[in-house]
C-alpha cells in the first residue's frame, strides 16, 4: 500500500520495503552464486582451505 506524504511523494509501507529488501537480498545471493560459477569454469575450481588439525587430531598425525 502507497501513501502520499504531504509534499506529494510517494512512501512505501514499512512492510512492502522489507519486501522488497528480501527480494533484492534472494536477487544478489542468486547473482554471486552464478558469478562463482562463471569463475569456476573460467578458472577452474577454487582450492578449499584446509581445516587446522586441533587436539588428538594434531597429536595422532604427530
Amino acid at each position: 500500500m502507497s501513501e502520499r506524504n504531504p509534499k506529494g511523494v510517494r512512501v512505501d509501507s514499512n512492510y512492502q520495503l522489507m519486501k522488497d529488501i528480501e527480494f533484492l537480498q534472494h536477487w544478489l545471493r542468486g547473482l554471486d552464486r552464478k558469478i562463482e560459477d562463471i569463475e569456476e569454469y573460467l578458472y577452474g575450481p577454487k582450492e578449499k582451505p584446509q581445516s587446522e588439525k586441533r587436539g588428538l587430531e594434531k597429536f595422532v598425525d604427530e
